[in-house]
């Protein structure tokens, strides 16, 4: 996967009106959707009802990948957001929305989705955020979500070398946000890719 003059190659382009002004990424924002599907994400991060709210890219569980914004240009993807004593990640970062529910409802010893889909014990994890609070149920991100996101990400650090980190909403808004969560092989990915922090 290759990016010429801020898109990926290969990849369906749906524009989102909710850009802002030019942006040099120098690290990437991972993202869960908290919803039920690509289209769902796609129709709310492009809503000219919603103009603070969008991200360069969204990416489904089965790995399709959908962009919504050049790289080279600033979206609304982490809202209040601080990391290394610089704020306003919006300025200098490409936000990554993966569709995945989150943390899950627990009911009659099932596991359910806010929207009241039932999600299979395999496809779970229970433990407790990193930032603490309650020990719950995660919806676990499939292999092909997982490649996606590194093909992405590894497209963008060939790109752009001044990308150095790769991050959560969850590591620049916490407290505030709890994605992409427990379920995510953050450490993982940094490690394919070679980025910070850790």
């Amino acid at each position: 996967m290759e990016i010429t003059k801020g898109l990926l190659d290969g990849v369906s382009f749906i524009g989102t009106p909710n850009v802002g002004g030019a942006l040099v990424p120098e690290a990437i924002v991972l993202h869960y959707t908290a919803g039920p599907s690509v289209d769902r994400a796609i129709a709310s991060l492009t809503s000219p009802k919603r103009p603070r709210r969008s991200a360069h890219v969204v990416i489904g569980p089965d790995g399709r990948t959908v962009q919504l914004a050049s790289f080279r240009r600033q979206t609304w993807h982490a809202g209040t957001s601080e990391w290394a004593g610089r704020e306003s990640l919006n300025k200098w970062s490409v936000g990554i929305e993966m569709v995945n529910p989150g943390w899950l409802k627990q009911r009659n010893g099932r596991w359910y989705t806010w929207w009241g889909e039932v999600v299979p014990d395999d496809d779970v994890i229970v433990t407790r955020h990193k930032h603490g609070g309650k020990l719950l149920g995660w919806c676990i991100f499939p292999d092909a979500q997982v490649a996606a996101t590194y093909a992405v990400c590894a497209a963008l650090c060939d790109k752009y070398p001044s990308i150095k980190l790769l991050l959560g909403h969850d590591d620049v808004a916490p407290g505030r946000k709890k994605d992409p969560g427990p379920a995510f092989p953050m450490d993982r990915l940094r490690g394919w890719l070679g980025l910070g922090p850790e």
